[in-house]
């Protein structure tokens, strides 16, 4: 069935799909799903869609029903069924079950004892059979890392691999419509890029929103995001938004504040969407482009979306007075065309990054700034931190390269070296 009513994400839209020059025949995009149903794009509208065959993952319940089933099965003998009786068909020739044991006639030998775990342990059963992933000691869906380079289930099969959900907003899907009236997304195109918290597919642009004063500016915050997104492989912006609130001297503020990632090659602006400050410039970044709002709660994103999509009526929460913290207005990811082309994705606001994948090495090259110095060390494989004759490190010292940034990455540095096990 086509949806139509006020909301943005629900409505027939004549854009076309990300990466595409013009829809086409059965495939769309999925722009919002709403308790196991998608919202796909379409070029006659927005069909609601039941994913098909391995897409449909498995709740909580089948998976334990599954589980404890194959525990029964793998504690029976050979021959012995679900009330513990023996099958005399499954018997070897010329043997009756009952002469198992002399003595104990008529009755099964008990299967031997099971070695205990040791203190403290808690068992992982096995997989029971090489297609089937080990259950894991928590329930699916929790314990996920944080977005990263994580490879998503290949195109047309579908399934799931303990982290990423087989349909994305964002995914671009092959679809049929069903007699019903409503549609079956049948296969997952292959995806560009993957970004897990938020969990969306194809982005190509994060945008960092944050507010100067409600809530503070973090830099730090800003950097974690920076880096996430170059580990996604999409083009990153910043925006420091509610313009309309600051005063001249906050105003100076926040525009030195935004210097350093002008500097390393990020766009960075001031807006407001009150006032529209700014704004041509934010239509310009997104345009033809499918973007990723990233930010805390409170920041004000719903309010810009509202003004980026003037169909969208605005959702917008305080800021906490006890906390300084926004308080959550988005609670699912959804997906909203531009008017001037492109897409943008409205996501829940969070406040904590960490890169379980990212190793010490690696952190540098996440700098933009750092590209011209990083093949003048004196040692290779230089981590800019304490070493001698780095170039990083003199760059710093002569005001090339922010000195605020700079040891914001040393103390992400140790963090990443610290948590390394050392053998």
């Amino acid at each position: 069935m086509v949806v139509a009513g006020p909301d943005a994400a629900l409505r027939a839209d004549p854009a076309p799909a990300p990466g595409q020059s013009a829809p086409e025949p059965g495939v769309g995009v999925v722009v919002h799903s709403l308790s196991g149903m998608y919202a796909v794009a379409t070029p006659e509208g927005t069909l609601l869609c039941r994913p098909r065959g391995r897409l449909r993952g498995k709740g909580a319940g089948a998976w334990r029903d599954e589980r404890d089933a194959d525990r029964t099965d793998s504690a029976m003998r050979p021959g012995e069924d679900a009330d513990g009786d023996v099958d005399a068909a499954a018997q070897p020739d010329g043997v009756p079950a009952a002469a198992e044991d002399p003595e104990r006639p008529g009755d099964v030998p008990p299967p031997p004892p099971r070695a205990r775990p040791a203190a403290g342990a808690r068992p992982v059963p096995a997989p029971t059979s090489a297609a089937d992933p080990p259950v894991a000691a928590t329930p699916p869906g929790r314990g996920r890392p944080v977005g990263g380079r994580a490879e998503p289930p290949a195109a047309g099969r579908g399934g799931h691999d303990g982290r990423i959900p087989a349909v994305l907003a964002g995914d671009r899907v092959r679809y049929s419509r069903l007699p019903d009236g409503e549609g079956a997304v049948d296969a997952v195109l292959p995806r560009r890029s993957l970004l897990l918290r938020p969990a969306i597919a194809n982005a190509d642009h994060v945008l960092v929103v944050v507010a100067w004063e409600s809530p503070p500016f973090s830099a730090a915050f800003v950097d974690r995001v920076l880096i996430l997104a170059a580990l996604s492989g999409c083009a990153a912006s910043l925006v420091c938004n509610k313009g309309d609130t600051l005063d001249a001297a906050q105003s100076a503020a926040a525009e030195a504040a935004l210097l350093p990632y002008r500097a390393a090659g990020y766009a960075a602006l001031v807006v407001s969407a009150v006032t529209q400050r700014g704004m041509d410039g934010l239509h310009a970044l997104l345009a033809d482009r499918l973007t990723v709002l990233a930010g805390p709660s409170g920041s004000g994103k719903s309010r810009l979306i509202a003004a980026l999509c003037p169909d969208r009526p605005p959702r917008s929460a305080e800021v906490s007075e006890r906390g300084g913290r926004g308080r959550h207005t988005t609670r699912s990811v959804e997906l909203l065309p531009l008017p001037g082309g492109g897409w943008v994705a409205d996501t829940p606001g969070f406040s904590r990054l960490d890169f379980p994948d990212l190793a010490p090495e690696d952190l540098p090259g996440l700098y933009p700034e750092f590209g011209p110095y990083l093949d003048g060390c004196r040692f290779r494989g230089c981590g800019h931190d304490t070493e001698p004759d780095c170039v990083v490190r003199d760059a710093v010292a002569a005001r090339a390269i922010d000195r605020g940034r700079y040891e914001r990455y040393r103390q992400l540095l140790a963090e990443l070296r610290a948590r390394r096990p050392r053998w």
